[in-house]
């Protein structure tokens, strides 16, 4: 497969490579290309919990409140 970058891209992959952070620029297009899978698989995640809260009944905002106060209180 070959790819053209912008060259503004193009720079910051061979100043990667040529930091030592990568060996070559497939293996800094190969952990790219991870890093955007695991964007997408937790945005769907995210995207999934959202829905399923959307469906729910809810917590009254009132109980919320009063979990978080608890949960945060400062001991003074």
């Amino acid at each position: 497969m070959s790819i053209a970058l912008p060259p503004d891209v193009q720079k910051f992959v061979e100043q990667e490579v040529a930091s030592g952070a990568y060996k070559s620029p497939d293996d800094l297009i190969t952990a790219a290309v991870e890093l955007l899978r695991q964007h997408q698989s937790r945005l769907a995640q995210l995207k999934t919990d959202i829905e399923e809260g959307l469906q729910g009944e809810g917590i009254p905002a009132e109980q919320v409140f009063a979990d978080l106060r608890a949960k945060f209180a400062v001991v003074q």
